[in-house]
């Protein structure tokens, strides 16, 4: 018969086992939150004050305006849209951190992203549609290759990088 310090035992490894399983999917539910923070703490300019409820203490960033989440365990961002807020700021690298996100809509905002280093541009595979924008290209000076295959896109691609300003020397 066990006695009833290693029942205690087994009770408390079970227990620990169950939390720590537990815990590791709000662990990935974190780095959502925190990647939403740091979104907004590039933000300096909220006229509509869109993230005003986007705060540190609030846990339950699926309600926030704008963040959509999926239904699965554990809960993670799937979709982000914050069209038309004429929020200003920058776009953080670590947007890239939310590995659900499916959908990301900023239009109609005023954000900037220092791509100014950017030489390689893959968008290929894609549901891009209409006209291929010539202005994304002239801000980015060092691109010289870009695949937009196998998307829904419209018009030419205009002259980038080394293309846009003549031959080399």
């Amino acid at each position: 018969m066990p006695s009833i310090f290693s029942l205690f035992c087994c009770l408390l490894l079970f227990f620990s086992k169950s939390i720590v399983f537990a815990a590791a999917p709000a662990n990935n539910s974190e780095i959502d939150r925190q990647t939403l923070l740091c979104f907004k703490s590039g933000i300096y300019s909220d006229p509509l004050g869109i993230l005003n409820s986007w705060l540190n203490t609030s846990l339950n960033f699926c309600h926030w305006p704008g963040v959509t989440c999926g239904a699965g365990i554990p809960i993670r961002v799937v979709s982000l849209d914050l069209t038309g807020n004429f929020i200003s700021g920058a776009i953080p690298e670590e947007l890239g951190t939310l590995p659900q996100l499916q959908t990301l809509m900023l239009a109609s905002n005023r954000l900037e992203a220092n791509c100014s280093s950017l030489d390689t541009l893959i968008l290929s595979r894609n549901n891009l549609s209409g006209e291929i924008p010539a202005a994304l290209f002239s801000y980015l000076p060092r691109l010289g290759t870009v695949d937009l295959q196998i998307n829904s896109l419209s018009g030419v691609v205009p002259p980038f990088g080394d293309s846009a300003q003549g031959p080399r020397q």
